[in-house]
């Protein structure tokens, strides 16, 4: 992905499947910004630390749900950015 002049075009309807293998949510004390945490996530060959927006972890939560190590995650790698 990383090596794709155009993401979008290179990458447009391939999902891409990661497992979450550390995850840190900052207190509201400690957060910065609008950072609510931070995930690190893998492939199963190399990892990329991802900083979680308080929007995002809000969606993501509103259901009941959390954000907890050892999940797999999928997206659509077109849609994202490297």
């Amino acid at each position: 992905m990383c090596e794709s002049t155009s993401l979008k075009d290179d990458m447009e309807g391939s999902i891409v499947a990661v497992q979450v293998v550390d995850v840190t949510i900052f207190e509201a004390d400690k957060a910065k910004k609008n950072i609510k945490g931070r995930v690190t996530l893998s492939d199963g060959v190399s990892k990329v630390i991802c900083m979680l927006p308080e929007k995002t972890y809000n969606t993501m939560t509103a259901q009941g749900a959390e954000v907890r190590k050892y999940d797999v995650w999928t997206f659509e790698a077109g849609k994202q950015q490297c």
